[in-house]
């Protein structure tokens, strides 16, 4: 009975509901609207720079940088294969040896997918009292040591590293200059170790998820992670969670309970972790062959949903209805305005508290905005000052002090960041880093939307996930410094894995289709 009521009158009464929405007049103006905006979008200079050009592939084939770049990654696998065959085969006769021997069958045959799913799991669900972010390199230089020994072994195909981009790479070499040009080198090694560990990151993850069968299982461990923290935001809120002075103005959010944080230390960080990675559980949803499991997935998704309303972050909210947007427009654009219809019924079903603090938004009221306000105000002093605008003042928020301080506004001298992410890279790796940040972004939105295009089912999936989750993050970034938590930042830089995993993916099938290159 149950069954049949899930799976038969539900679907029957939503499909009723949806003609009625189609057929509505209401529906239609919006469609109309929604048409002219994208015909305008892909006439507008943004457009064209994010369409497809013919000689993309070629271009980045023939480019000297990335020749040498995989001359380089190619000669670190073929370096690593003789070194171990010299060991393991080799006329030494030692422990080390024997135990490298053991080790080299071992190997051959492990499931690194199930081991990369498992730490990214730890990743997310380490509690953030209990969490050191020396353990995310450890995690993270094992996972590639592992990946350099199945590449050396044979069991991994080794990917061009074109893939990842330029800017990528020109993004790392900005990143260490940072550090050699910061006023505390100290100070800029110790965050130099977060960049490491978010750079290797993508690159693991780039490499290890090299067909669709590889990338949903791994999504699928990502899944299970972000509706555990799900419900444990759930427990917080159950029985309940201290509000936090420093985290809310009680004056302007009067009555507001605590802000859950799940296993993330401030709840902000929190939602930006689920701004990263609901719309890649939205896309291991669409990649479930059976309808059943799928459903149920699809029900699982309202945990995190709701745990992102419980965070209480109005960045948070609006970068979610953004990203959501996105994905809808790119995995099926008649569902966008329906979608936007519901939202806008469902408010005034929303609790008391949660639309208290959406009136909140912008208001010069509320300290918190203005605080932020006062710190873009010193941060654009530096600028206007004898600020080296090509090198920055160097990584870390020691070094930022050193010439903040003698700019801001007093109200706002204790801020350690720019409490925005383009200014804080901006400031940190100056025009190189900010210029190549924007390239890094751009080309991936770029590149996946072409590949989309081509992808199957399943890859389409993952790649529209990462555009959604880079514009979601992008309009948080914009009043968050959201890299300050370094967790935070890895996760930024594991969506780059996965979109250009997609990439990988879809070039590869495409090159066996057609016998062309495919690159993308």
């Amino acid at each position: 009975m149950i069954s049949y009521f899930v799976f038969e009158t539900l679907p029957r009464f939503f499909a009723f509901i949806y003609r009625l929405i189609l057929d509505s007049a209401l529906f239609g103006v919006m469609r109309k609207a929604f048409r002219a905006v994208c015909r305008a979008f892909k006439g507008s200079f943004i457009g064209r720079v994010l369409g497809e050009k013919a000689d993309d592939g070629k271009r980045a084939e023939g480019s000297l940088l990335f020749r040498v770049i995989d001359g380089a990654g190619r000669g670190i696998v073929s370096g690593v294969r003789k070194l171990v065959g010299a060991l393991t085969f080799g006329s030494y006769s030692f422990f080390g040896t024997r135990l490298l021997a053991k080790l080299r069958e071992l190997y051959t045959f492990l499931d690194f997918e199930f081991v990369l799913g498992v730490s990214l799991c730890f990743f997310i669900l380490c509690p953030g009292q209990a969490w050191h972010n020396v353990y995310g390199l450890v995690l993270s230089i094992f996972l590639l040591v592992m990946e350099l020994l199945l590449l050396a072994a044979g069991k991994r195909k080794y990917i061009a590293l074109r893939v990842l981009g330029a800017s990528f790479f020109a993004f790392i070499v900005s990143t260490l200059v940072s550090v050699i040009s910061a006023g505390d080198k100290a100070d800029a090694f110790r965050v130099m170790v977060f960049f490491g560990t978010s750079f290797i990151m993508t690159i693991v993850i780039a490499v290890a998820a090299q067909t669709k069968e590889k990338l949903k299982k791994i999504l699928g461990f990502v899944y299970a992670a972000v509706l555990a923290t799900a419900v444990y935001a759930i427990y917080q809120r159950v029985v309940g969670v201290a509000v936090d002075p420093v985290l809310t103005d009680l004056t302007a959010n009067a009555g507001m309970p605590g802000r859950v944080f799940s296993t993330f230390e401030n709840p902000n960080n929190y939602a930006e972790m689920l701004i990263l990675f609901m719309p890649f559980c939205a896309a291991y949803c669409t990649m479930i062959g059976n309808k059943k499991t799928r459903f149920f997935a699809w029900i699982g998704c309202i945990l995190p949903l709701g745990a992102l309303l419980m965070t209480y972050s109005r960045s948070g909210w609006i970068s979610f209805a953004i990203a959501a947007a996105v994905f809808l427009f790119f995995y099926n654009k008649k569902l966008l305005p329906i979608i936007v219809l519901i939202g806008i019924a469902a408010i005034p079903l929303l609790p008391s508290t949660i639309l208290a603090r959406i009136a909140t938004i912008g208001s010069t009221k509320d300290s918190s905005n203005m605080y932020r306000v006062y710190i873009w105000e010193g941060v654009l002093n530096m600028l206007k000052s004898d600020f080296n605008w090509f090198t920055g003042v160097g990584l870390g928020p020691m070094s930022f002090r050193q010439i903040y301080l003698l700019h801001c506004n007093q109200i706002a001298s204790p801020a350690p960041h720019s409490h925005m992410l383009y200014l804080e890279i901006w400031i940190e790796q100056g025009v190189v880093g900010i210029l190549s940040y924007f390239g890094i972004v751009i080309s991936a939105v770029r590149r996946s939307a072409i590949a989309a295009k081509y992808a199957g089912r399943e890859v389409r999936a993952a790649l529209i996930a990462g555009i959604s989750a880079i514009c979601g993050i992008s309009f948080a970034s914009a009043a968050e410094y959201v890299w300050f938590y370094p967790r935070v930042m890895v996760c930024f830089f594991i969506v780059l894995g996965f979109m250009y995993a997609g990439i990988n993916i879809t070039s590869s099938e495409r090159s066996a289709d057609t016998g062309l290159s495919g690159d993308l």
